[in-house]
């Protein structure tokens, strides 16, 4: 499993890819992204791009904490391909096991949610891979690195 989400990062996560959460896209890297979200859902089953309103529309197949439909946005665009790519014939998880931007209650009732991109659920609905996606820089980040292994 670990290998699987490693090597599906490596598809997307090379460094072009992730400054762009910290910018604008420009109209080059924004067709790129679509090309590919349409190239890996073809029937528009899972994302749908609506341009004329600048939206990101997910599925309702999924469940999330947060709404379904997002301003497009370079993090969105990762977020919708990852989702393309993890459904994909090649790696074939299936929407209805995965939970996009779940939150999570920690400490007392005052204390903030922590929230994820991505939680995937096994065949007996079990969690067993939680995925935040990060830009490559802040990746990086010593302090994140060791938040990320605890």
């Amino acid at each position: 499993m670990i290998e699987q989400v490693e090597i599906l990062c490596d598809e997307i996560c090379y460094n072009q890819i992730w400054r762009l959460f910290r910018m604008p896209l420009t109209l080059e890297e924004k067709d790129w992204f679509e090309n590919q979200i349409q190239k890996y859902d073809t029937k528009g089953e899972l994302i749908q791009l609506d341009n004329s309103s600048n939206l990101i529309k997910y599925t309702h197949s999924m469940p999330s904490d947060e709404s379904l439909i997002k301003i497009q946005n370079p993090e969105e665009y990762v977020h919708a391909l990852f989702l393309c790519l993890l459904c994909s014939p090649q790696y074939g998880y299936k929407v209805e096991k995965m939970y996009h931007e779940q939150h999570f209650k920690r400490g007392s009732s005052g204390a903030k949610d922590d929230e994820t991109d991505y939680l995937l659920y096994d065949e007996e609905n079990l969690p067993y891979a939680l995925i935040e996606i990060k830009p490559y820089d802040l990746y990086k980040n010593a302090r994140v690195e060791e938040r990320a292994i605890r």
